[in-house]
Parts: structure tokens; C-alpha cells; sequence
């Protein structure tokens, strides 16, 4: 029996975007034992998962007030607790540790657990940090680059795992007394089988991320006086405040649900709703484990392709102006990507929606200059995306996202993605724009640039273990080599900051090279050899990906 230790020490959404991991490896490995350690706040969302054989319960809290009292007791206590925890996990001998935290904490955890399979974060041998595994160094790589990532997070969880097989929901088990509980409380406030029901979340944890209080209003107004719709309002006790500033700025009725429901309740409540219009937060993953539509608004510095709905069917709405999304290192004193997002706009989109059980397309009008929608679909390769409904002139960025996407597919996961008839299938979103094609082909000359680079890196490298493999060879004659590669290493650098088409490629190689484990100058040579060889790799496949685009496009 195979035994997988999975450690996720985030948040709710967080865990249950683990889910679909977790019926993955179920699924391959029918015999294995899978154990979380979580936090045991989120333990609720996992509790009667068929697919979660064993849960071991961290309390940060429980910590954290042992410290606040800083006297050597609490410390002991501390250390005590968390040697305990250690030891458990020890004991259990697992054959491959997963961590899907990304915390000193957790990276710490596992160099105490011995494993000779680990992915994620953990600390090498000289207790350095580094990040085992592609899927996991792209993963955490592309948080610093996201312009070109189009893996939502679930499916790249999913691949820390391996070849698993696709899971296209999240996972959340209802019990009968979640679902007796929702009914009620539902049918108390008027509710019956048959009527239209949407719920807002009107909260988030960043005010950065809310969508205006009386815009909320103003759509539930807007639902419940010409669409008939019974519209429930969701949140927390704490985000009550917040909820009654959009009861105060409406004329009509919502049924107020603050404070009355905990995840697997609220889960039963978002079962009963058609719609669920939220600003990106938890009760989205929450949401994608139940039938009902989820409308994303997305502002600030939220990426909906990497934390959106995940699920057939969903829908994002996000601004159309040129800094949208926010960088992340960015402080923006002026959101006003939240003004160009009205009421109408989101009722247009549930219209469509009703009318259309897959809608494919919305007709463009001036109103919706500064608004763009999406879709959410599921690709034969087992992935989600995101597919615009508005078709509009494509722009370098969808293209080189076209190409980036095909090419870690084959990179990473060894599927050649640069077949004719799926980049016709995506090209078919938008219609062809004056200019696009000549900066597709200008783009290929900053990866010939790194290309070249890395060739440079390739023969350095091959050259220096060439000289290891000499007998008696002194470490001092090799000084010259060394610095040579630390120069390539430098012009990879600058092509990144000079050309921003292949920064996600230099800043990866960066992270990778950092990540290099041992002392070994033998082995440290030839893993520094495979590190040029990737990048010319990834270079070559970009060149092939951005041939075969702008053969297609000229047709």
C-alpha cells in the first residue's frame, strides 16, 4: 500500500482546491493511504471525503497563544506540541510527501519527516530551501510572473501528483442535516422549490478585491423587481457590516443570512441557488462544489486564471483597461476597475445565462467597451480555461499565452500542444487585429536571444565536466570556467529584464539555479548542464509554438 502524506496548512479555498489532488491519487493508487495535516479550522471542509483516509490536526492558534504569553513554558509547550505532531508523522514511514504549503513552517516539517519522495517546498541537506519537482517550481515561479500563466491552481495541485486523472469539481461532502438545515432555513424566509434564487457575496478579506456595497445593491434591486428573484445574501458575522451597508442602500428585500451558517450549511444553501455572484473569496471554492453558476468578479490584483471558479460553466467578469490585473507588488491608489463593472452588466450576463444553458458568445455593444466576460471550459487534456464570450481583436498577450500554454504542456507533461486544430479552436475567440502577427514574429527574436544564451551555458558546462573528469584535477585551474558561467548566468538575466516575452523563463532558470542541492562539484556541474539544456529546450518549443501560430494566422 502506498502512503501519501499531503500537507495544506492555507486557507478554506485553498483546501478545497486540494480535493481534486486527493481524488486523483485515489483514483491511480486504489489501495493507498492518504493523510492530510491541516489546520484543524479547515478540517470541517474535509470531514466525509472518501478519498481522505487519515487527517492530523495542526492549531496554529493554539501556538500562537503559547508564544503571546513568552515565558519558557508556553515555549516548551510549543516545542512539545509540535515534536509530538513530528513524531506521528515519522512513524507513519510515508513513500511521498506533497506539500502544497508554501510557509518556512512547512518546508521546515518536512526535513524533520524522512521521505525519498518529496514535492514542494522543504529544506535540502544543508537546510538551504528548495523546491523539489517542475510542476512545483513552475507553480511557484509563475505566482512572480503571471502574465503568461494560464494553469488554474487546482490543476497544477492535481500535478504535483503526477499522470493523475482529471476531477472536474471540487469535493465537499453534505450530510442530511447541512441539506434539512438549508432547506428550512430557505423555506422560513419563503423559498420554494421552483423559485429563481441567486446570492451574493458581497465580502472579501481585501478591500481591494470588493466590488462597491451599492452596486451589490443596485443588482439585487435589480433581480428581485424584474427578474423575481429571491436573492440571498452570504457572509460571516464578522461581515455583517458589510452586509448591511448593501441592505441600507436597497429598496427591495434580500433574505439576510449572515451569521447563520457554517461551510458544510452554507454549501447546502449555495445548492439551492441558480446563481452565485461573489467578489473572490472562499464561498467561490465553496460554491464550485455544488450545481449552482458562479459569477467571479475579479479586481485588483486577483489572476482569475489561476484561483477562478473552477468547474464547466462558470463565468468571470473582470475590467477591460490596460492595468488590469494589478501587479502584485503594486499598491493602487486609484481602483477604478471596480467602476467600469455596473448592476446591468452582471444582469446581462445572468440573462444570457438563462437563455443559454452553454453560452458560447455575447454580442459586443459600446456599453461593454471597458467589460470583459468569460467562460470557464474544460480542455481534452483534463484542464480548465477560461474562454472569452465577447469576441474581440487578439492581442500579443493572447497569442504568446496560446503558445507559452502548449509549450509547458510538452515541457512539463510531455503532450504536444501545438497541434493545427487546437490553436484554431482558440484562435476562433477573437477575430484578427492590424499589427498582431508582425509583433508575434518580432517576439521570436528574444528567444533566439536566450536560445543562444543558453547554447553559450550548454558548451561551458559540458566543458567544466570535462575538466572534473581529469585525474587530479585542482579545483583552482577551474576558477575561469566558473566565472564564464556565472556571465552567462548574468546575460540570462539581462534578456529578462530587457524583453519581458521570456522573463518567465529567465526568472525560472534563476529560481532553479538557487534551488541546486549538494556540495558534490561533480554532480552540481551536470545539473547545471541539464538547466541550460531546459532553457534551450523551452526556447526551441517556443520558436516551434509561435511558428505554427503565425502560419494559422496568415491563412
Amino acid at each position: 500500500m502506498r502512503k501519501f502524506l499531503i500537507v495544506q496548512l492555507t486557507r478554506m479555498g485553498d483546501t478545497l482546491q486540494t480535493t481534486p489532488l486527493l481524488a486523483g491519487l485515489k483514483r491511480k493508487y486504489r489501495d493507498s493511504h492518504i493523510c492530510l495535516y491541516i489546520i484543524r479550522g479547515m478540517a470541517r471542509v474535509l470531514e466525509g471525503n472518501e478519498n481522505v483516509d487519515e487527517m492530523i490536526y495542526f492549531d496554529p492558534q493554539d501556538m500562537l497563544d503559547e508564544l503571546i504569553l513568552d515565558d519558557s513554558a508556553g515555549l516548551l509547550r510549543c516545542y512539545s506540541e509540535l515534536k509530538s505532531d513530528i513524531e506521528t508523522l515519522r512513524e507513519r514511514r510515508f513513500d511521498t510527501i506533497i506539500n502544497l504549503s508554501h510557509s518556512k513552517f512547512s518546508a521546515l516539517l518536512l526535513r524533520l519527516i524522512p521521505c525519498d519522495d518529496v514535492r514542494g517546498l522543504t529544506l535540502s541537506d544543508d537546510w538551504l530551501r528548495v523546491i523539489r519537482g517542475r510542476w512545483p517550481n513552475y507553480f511557484i515561479n509563475s505566482v512572480f510572473n503571471r502574465t503568461y500563466n494560464q494553469f488554474n491552481m487546482v490543476d497544477v495541485y492535481r500535478k504535483f501528483g503526477g499522470d493523475l486523472p482529471p476531477h472536474t469539481r471540487l469535493d465537499l461532502a453534505l450530510g442530511d442535516d447541512s441539506r434539512r438545515y438549508a432547506y428550512e432555513l430557505l423555506r422560513q424566509e419563503g423559498v420554494r422549490e421552483n423559485d429563481f434564487v441567486v446570492c451574493l457575496q458581497p465580502s472579501a478579506s481585501d478591500e481591494a478585491k470588493r466590488w462597491p456595497a451599492e452596486r451589490f445593491a443596485e443588482l439585487a434591486d435589480i433581480l428581485i423587481r424584474d427578474h423575481d428573484a429571491k436573492v440571498v445574501l452570504l457572509g460571516t458575522e464578522e461581515e455583517r457590516p458589510i452586509g448591511r451597508q448593501v441592505m441600507e442602500a436597497m429598496q427591495e428585500t434580500p433574505i439576510d443570512t449572515f451569521g447563520k451558517s457554517n461551510i458544510p450549511q452554507l454549501a447546502a444553501i449555495l445548492d439551492h441557488a441558480d446563481f452565485l455572484v461573489t467578489n473572490d473569496t472562499g464561498v467561490m471554492h465553496v460554491a464550485a462544489t455544488t450545481k449552482t453558476r458562479i459569477i467571479d468578479l475579479c479586481f485588483s490584483n486577483v489572476y482569475f486564471r489561476e484561483t477562478g471558479p473552477y468547474g464547466e460553466g462558470h463565468f468571470v467578469v473582470q475590467s477591460r483597461i490596460q492595468c488590469t490585473p494589478c501587479r502584485m507588488t503594486l499598491e493602487c491608489h486609484d481602483r477604478k476597475c471596480k467602476n467600469y463593472i455596473t448592476a446591468r452588466d452582471i444582469v446581462r450576463l445572468i440573462e444570457l445565462a438563462r437563455q443559454q444553458e452553454h453560452p458560447d458568445q455575447m454580442e459586443d455593444a459600446p456599453e461593454l467597451e471597458h467589460v470583459s466576460y468569460f467562460v470557464s471550459r474544460f480542455r481534452d487534456d483534463g484542464m480548465v480555461e477560461y474562454v472569452p464570450l465577447i469576441r474581440r481583436p487578439v492581442t500579443i498577450d493572447d497569442l504568446l499565452n496560446m503558445a507559452y500554454r502548449a509549450m509547458w504542456m510538452e515541457f512539463l507533461d510531455g503532450r504536444d500542444g501545438t497541434e493545427d486544430s487546437e490553436f484554431r479552436r482558440l484562435l476562433a475567440y477573437y477575430v484578427m487585429q492590424d499589427g498582431v502577427l508582425q509583433e508575434l514574429e518580432s517576439s521570436v527574436s528574444a528567444f533566439d536571444e536566450l536560445a543562444a544564451i543558453a547554447t553559450g551555458g550548454i558548451e561551458k558546462a559540458e566543458e567544466l565536466i570535462t575538466s572534473l573528469s581529469r585525474p587530479n584535477v585542482q579545483y583552482s585551474s577551474l576558477r575561469p570556467l566558473v566565472a564564464e558561467l556565472s556571465r552567462v548566468d548574468d546575460k540570462i538575466k539581462v534578456a529578462g529584464r530587457a524583453h519581458e516575452v521570456v522573463r518567465s523563463l529567465t526568472s525560472l532558470f534563476t529560481f532553479e539555479k538557487e534551488n541546486l542541492e549538494g556540495d558534490d562539484v561533480r554532480a552540481l556541474a551536470h545539473d547545471t548542464l541539464q538547466l541550460y539544456t531546459d532553457m534551450s529546450e523551452r526556447c526551441r518549443l517556443m520558436q516551434r509554438t509561435i511558428a505554427t501560430l503565425s502560419r494559422l494566422l496568415k491563412e
